[in-house]
């Protein structure tokens, strides 16, 4: 057996062990719940998987975007080009931003600093107070969390 598959083998095992004790712990759980979160947003904003084939070795979504990102406010190097399209030059950019900052905060590598999850949900909504009363300046049509009678599914 080559020791690149027993080192695969190996993590693939430890893997599951923690996937195991996670399971089985209501602490763990409720932070790992927070990470996970974190990660779906991403995925939303990058419109990329958790791990994406595009990225570099064994790079996840959480390392991708902190490394793109790395000491820059320049959210167009990660976030989804018909996105930015859409919310370039309007007051949606900003939210945008803010989504993304709180998303790497839940991903954070450490649990303790994780916000909670009380705290997402009030971000969140703090994020777009006025949702529905605003234009997007860009276009002139209703901002994503405006009420609208038609649909495109």
């Amino acid at each position: 057996m080559n020791l690149v598959f027993r080192l695969h083998t190996s993590t693939y095992l430890m893997a599951v062990r923690c996937l195991a004790e996670l399971a089985f712990s209501t602490k763990s759980s409720m932070e790992s719940d927070v990470y996970s979160y974190g990660v779906v947003l991403l995925e939303l904003l990058t419109r990329k998987t958790a791990v994406d084939p595009s990225f570099p070795d064994s790079t996840d979504i959480v390392g991708w975007v902190s490394s793109a990102l790395s000491g820059t406010d320049k959210i167009e190097a990660v976030c989804d080009p018909a996105l930015m399209e859409e919310v370039y030059g309007t007051v949606e950019m900003e939210e945008v931003r803010k989504v993304l900052s709180l998303a790497l905060r839940c991903a954070a590598r450490e649990a303790s600093q994780r916000p909670s999850m009380a705290a997402v949900v009030k971000e969140l909504t703090d994020v777009r107070p006025a949702a529905g009363r605003s234009l997007s300046k860009k276009q002139g049509k209703p901002g994503p969390g405006s009420q609208s009678h038609s649909s495109s599914y």
